[in-house]
């Protein structure tokens, strides 16, 4: 029981953000960020970056392919000669990443990226009653598990030896 809870409680943050970023889209995360406070250059950084790094892993992927197609051995068992074989690799990576940072920084400023300080958005986002439902599922959900710990039904702890 106590493996069963120590498994849950990796997999749960993973299912989590795999559900998370699979249904929220990338420019409605930036508007909550801007509603929030936080600043819009900010919240465009935060999408820029993790554009970023899905754009970088495609490109390790192409590039391995090349590399291998090429001869270069990148796969080995060996853990120095592996990060050894990879020099090939990230040294392209970089030259392609750096490449795509200038593209998409020219196209920034010829959009008149941070011109005005006044946002607006194309479909802005809009509270409706199953927002008010989701929170409320949420909230009862976490206070019974509060409860449930508090009441001491639960025999897993958080911290080891306590």
């Amino acid at each position: 029981l106590v493996g069963t809870g120590k498994f849950f409680l990796i997999i749960n943050p993973i299912v989590s953000m795999l559900i998370f970023f699979s249904t929220v889209k990338p420019y409605d995360l930036v508007q909550v960020f801007s509603r929030i406070g936080l600043p819009y250059k900010a919240g465009f950084m935060l999408l820029l970056s993790l554009r970023m790094l899905s754009l970088a892993v495609s490109e390790l992927r192409n590039i391995m392919d090349v590399q291998k197609a090429r001869g270069i051995e990148v796969d080995s068992r060996n853990p120095f000669k592996r990060v050894a074989n990879l020099i090939p690799v990230f040294v392209p990576l970089v030259i392609r990443i750096m490449g795509l940072a200038w593209e998409l920084s020219i196209t920034l400023m010829v959009r008149g990226f941070g011109y005005s300080r006044e946002r607006s958005y194309a479909f802005p986002l809009r509270w409706s009653s199953r927002d008010t439902i989701a929170i409320i599922l949420i909230a009862i959900f976490y206070t019974g598990i509060i409860a449930v710990k508090l009441a001491g039904f639960s025999t897993y702890y958080m911290i080891a030896g306590v």
